[in-house]
């Protein structure tokens, strides 16, 4: 038995060298582009959706997602090896759970110079912990005004909710989530209208400031129910798109 894990462990390494100079090849492609694109969230979230649907043990669904997060990880290296802006130990370990491991992991002083750093290319995205004791941080706010928008969610053990912020939008995926704040007295209008079209909705406040919520709604921005689910909503801030949350747990 120990031969034969010897040599599946060598067939292991030769199929992940192979996947990573296909990697290559596709980083190659990119080099050439004018803006290219890194971290593709959606094809990662794809990926382990096809994973957790496929997977027949005995390995768990949730391990098997983090071996395949650190085998994209480690492979998005050879394509560019992204840096990531965290204020605290809460956040960069969000960061490394939903990144995985092969990034650099950047201490900020504070939000504002993250996001000062996002903005100006310095960062390539950055992770906040969105809700403290049932409400959002306020910078949360300043992310549609700076041209940023959310770009993936990480929930940690004790299901706190972490974003990933950055500077692209995310294509759809088929199960997504849109994120948007809006004026505190709109909400019992987006949550009839959500109830009509059977749409599944969260809400949050956002922790001292005037009167707002931030909103998430299942479904892609580019949905057209969405522009019917946020029509005459004043104030409304779009924060962005990103996959629903990859659990690796296995559809019934």
């Amino acid at each position: 038995m120990r031969r034969d894990i010897d040599v599946l462990d060598a067939q292991l390494l030769d199929l992940l060298n192979r996947r990573g100079r296909i990697v290559l090849d596709v980083a190659a492609d990119k080099d050439r582009e004018s803006e290219p694109r890194y971290y593709r969230p959606e094809r990662e979230a794809a990926l382990l959706r096809r994973l957790a649907g496929v997977n027949e043990g005995p390995l768990p669904g949730g391990e098997v997602m983090r071996l395949f997060r650190e085998i994209v990880s480690t492979c998005r290296t050879l394509e560019q090896r992204l840096a990531i802006g965290c204020t605290t130990v809460r956040e960069a370990r969000a960061a490394l759970g939903h990144f995985g491991g092969a990034v650099d992991i950047h201490d900020m002083p504070n939000a504002e110079s993250m996001l000062d750093a996002v903005e100006g290319n310095r960062l390539d995205h950055a992770t906040i912990e969105l809700s403290q004791s049932g409400a959002a941080s306020p910078v949360i706010t300043a992310v549609p005004e700076r041209g940023l928008v959310l770009c993936g969610e990480w929930y940690a053990p004790d299901s706190d909710r972490f974003v990933v912020i950055g500077r692209e939008s995310v294509p759809p995926t088929g199960k997504d989530w849109t994120s948007f704040i809006l004026p505190t007295r709109h909400l019992l209008s987006v949550e009839s209208r959500c109830r009509e079209r059977n749409l599944q909705m969260r809400a949050i406040p956002v922790s001292g400031r005037t009167p707002l919520s931030v909103v998430d709604v299942a479904m892609h921005v580019t949905d057209p129910r969405f522009a019917c689910l946020v029509d005459r909503l004043d104030g409304m801030a779009l924060l962005g798109a990103y996959p629903d949350f990859v659990t690796g747990v296995c559809p019934e």
